[in-house]
């Protein structure tokens, strides 16, 4: 698999789950993630309409729902009455672009040409993405990402110095996803991170955040229970034709 250059996110939206992006990535040849000499670091970048995201794409990235809240998303997404011809705004919303140098992706399907005039119409004149109070807000979050430093025990939050003079700690939550197979059908992928939620939720001021985790990032690999017990019975099958042959003549080397 050939990784783009540079991954990019638009957001047509300003809902939904943040994308996550961690300075992990795979080695292109042997497929194995590479190990990282100092902290792991990543981004959290919540959703703004007209925002948009770069990133190196050989990066592991994804936009997990359990940022939000309980019950966060059934509300965003709940169309008023007055406003269902708008339901359209009441979605996660993005447009990804990909792009690759010296490369062009193959088995790539395109979209039909006969699709084109099915597709719903915009009145620009009512509609604006970059409207004058999305821009200004987008200037002020440039500078406006926060840092934020994780171990297994405590987080620091450069936003609560005053919660750091009196040693208290958020509370830090295990985050665990599935990435699909491995190498083979029997191989299964996981990333667990350590996260304190409430610090790395968007406010009026921010919706970026750098985090930096200490031994709080951990990518793994696990064999799936099927094949466990493919492995015991084939383990069994294989004890018991070793004790026939124990206790019976000596077999014929045909």
């Amino acid at each position: 698999y050939v990784h783009p250059h540079l991954s990019t996110v638009t957001y047509l939206s300003d809902i939904g789950a943040p994308t996550m992006v961690c300075h992990r990535r795979i080695h292109p040849l042997t497929g194995e993630w590479i190990a990282v000499e100092d902290d792991d670091e990543g981004y959290l970048c919540w959703p703004k309409r007209g925002k948009h995201l770069s990133f190196d794409g050989r990066y592991l990235h994804a936009a997990p729902s359990d940022f939000l809240r309980d019950g966060e998303w059934e509300e965003q997404i709940k169309i008023p009455r007055d406003k269902i011809q708008q339901r359209r705004r009441y979605r996660r919303v993005t447009f990804l672009v990909n792009i690759w140098l010296n490369y062009k992706p193959f088995n790539v399907d395109l979209f039909p040409e006969s699709m084109i005039d099915k597709l719903s119409k915009n009145d620009n004149s009512k509609f604006e993405l970059f409207s004058t109070a999305t821009k200004t807000t987008i200037s002020t979050m440039k500078t406006n990402t926060i840092k934020v430093e994780v171990n297994e025990t405590t987080t620091t939050n450069e936003n609560k110095q005053q919660q750091q003079q009196k040693n208290q700690s958020e509370i830090i939550s295990t985050l665990t996803w599935s990435m699909g197979g491995g190498d083979d059908d029997c191989t299964e992928e996981h990333i667990t991170i350590q996260i304190p939620l409430d610090s790395v939720r968007p406010t009026d001021n921010t919706n970026n955040f750098h985090i930096f985790w200490k031994n709080g990032l951990v990518l793994s690999k696990t064999t799936k229970e099927k094949c466990i017990e493919e492995d015991s019975k084939n383990s069994n099958n294989n004890n018991t034709e070793e004790a026939v042959i124990t206790t019976s003549k000596r077999p014929r080397l045909d």
